[in-house]
């Protein structure tokens, strides 16, 4: 099951929790919804409840997987209701908030010579707060082909592009090869590199290919 928190999408202003699931066809349906006033434990705990509680009252088997953004305090919640269930990270958002950040993080040669408290970089700064539509679509876009020959360019959207060769590495070996490659290639981008290591790294079992494969989240990937 996916778990999601969207916001301003009702008059209300209120965030909607949204619960998915996945057929045995591999089409994604709508299992429940919610209506929150905060984002803190207690609140998902309430939504967290009802949901467990029309798995026990319809006699509906329990997720073996629950999927969620990097939300701690959803994943606390779900976690105390499902602790059976493995945890995981929606890639689309990890793929999202990774190119954002080096989006942001992104140093080029000018900058690198500039002080960070001039008007210039701050405003530079300011410009790649948001994800323009080609962006968008690099996220969605599917991954490279091969991990040691294909080119990428020496741009925060080469960095996505290196990093879905780690996200949807076959084995263990090829993530660690696919690993290697992005902080040599990047070796220039030492603030978004150590984004990635103390973010996502740490917690690639709940996202990496070659980890999660055994469990049936593929139309969720």
């Amino acid at each position: 099951m996916s778990f999601d928190n969207t916001y301003n999408t009702n008059r209300f202003k209120l965030p909607l929790f949204q619960v998915t699931g996945q057929t045995c066809l591999k089409s994604v349906y709508n299992a429940a919804f919610g209506l929150i006033d905060n984002e803190r434990r207690e609140g998902f705990q309430f939504l967290a409840e009802g949901v467990r509680f029309l798995n026990e009252r319809h006699a509906i088997q329990l997720p073996d997987v629950v999927i969620t953004d990097y939300d701690e305090q959803m994943k606390a919640a779900l976690g105390h209701q499902f602790p059976d269930s493995q945890q995981q990270l929606c890639i689309h958002h990890i793929n999202a908030n990774l190119l954002l950040n080096a989006k942001r993080k992104w140093k080029d040669a000018k900058e690198e010579g500039a002080n960070e408290s001039d008007s210039d970089s701050d405003s530079n700064r300011r410009s790649r707060a948001a994800l323009s539509s080609r962006d968008v679509e690099a996220v969605h876009g599917p991954p490279l082909q091969s991990c040691g020959t294909v080119a990428v360019p020496h741009s925060y959207q080469g960095v996505l592009e290196l990093w879905k060769l780690i996200v949807f590495a076959e084995n263990k070996e090829e993530y660690e090869k696919a690993w290697s490659r992005l902080c040599h290639e990047f070796n220039d981008q030492q603030a978004i590199l150590i984004y990635l290591y103390k973010t996502y790294l740490p917690i690639s079992a709940q996202w990496a290919h070659c980890y999660i494969k055994k469990y049936r989240t593929s139309a969720f990937a």
